[in-house]
């Protein structure tokens, strides 16, 4: 009869709790290949965009935090509990697109995570190696742009976040853009590539008037 151990994946929390016991309390419910042991230890579990989960989500991750141990019915009812002292720590996110339930933000400390301002070209040269080690003007001036799109003076719908920063000059790279060259120089290649960062239909509408108006400011 084949091991249910060789059929049994653990999820993140799920992981964290094992990874506080002594490897010896769990050796009868870990998996036999692919499973890494390094405890007792205490892990960060991040629960990315919680918004955007099912309704229920919430109230169910309250359930589980505030047991924070579980059993394995194809293993006898085998129970996992986490050790005192070395509780998982739940980082979890919102974008705020629907309010989460009063019972569970009660139980969360609460962080706003500013926008990065100043620190745009350090999380560029950190994702896109293109830049790491080059004082580029392309990417001054991209900079100087995505900026003025957030700002208030470009009205559009839907500001661009730093993600759509990144995909944007990944694009002008790709594409051929020079590094050592500003953006008004290179308009043939960075006026169709403004959809990167439009994501909006009336925005997108707006692209040739956004970059002419930015390009009149400068």
């Amino acid at each position: 009869m084949p091991d249910a151990k060789n059929f049994i994946h653990y999820n993140a929390l799920g992981e964290a709790i094992l990874q506080t016991r002594v490897q010896s309390e769990v050796e009868s419910v870990l998996p036999p290949e692919g499973w890494t042991h390094r405890g007792p230890a205490q892990s960060v579990v991040l629960i990315d965009e919680v918004d955007k989960a099912p309704r229920d989500f919430p109230n169910d991750l309250l359930n589980e935090i505030d047991r924070l141990y579980f059993k394995i019915p194809e293993l006898g009812n085998s129970v996992v509990r986490a050790s005192a002292g070395l509780e998982p720590v739940l980082v979890i996110t919102s974008n705020s697109e629907r309010n989460l339930p009063a019972a569970f933000l009660r139980r969360c400390v609460y962080y706003h995570i500013p926008f990065p301002e100043g620190r745009l070209e350090e999380i560029v040269a950190s994702r896109l190696p293109e830049f790491l080690q080059v004082e580029s003007p392309l990417l001054a001036e991209a900079i100087a742009f995505f900026t003025f799109l957030r700002s208030g003076a470009a009205a559009v719908e839907k500001p661009p976040a730093t993600a759509e920063l990144l995909d944007w000059l990944l694009y002008l790279v790709q594409r051929g853009a020079k590094l050592s060259s500003g953006l008004r120089g290179q308009s043939a290649i960075v006026e169709p590539s403004l959809v990167t960062l439009l994501k909006h239909e009336r925005d997108q509408q707006r692209k040739t008037l956004l970059w002419d108006e930015w390009k009149s400011q400068q």
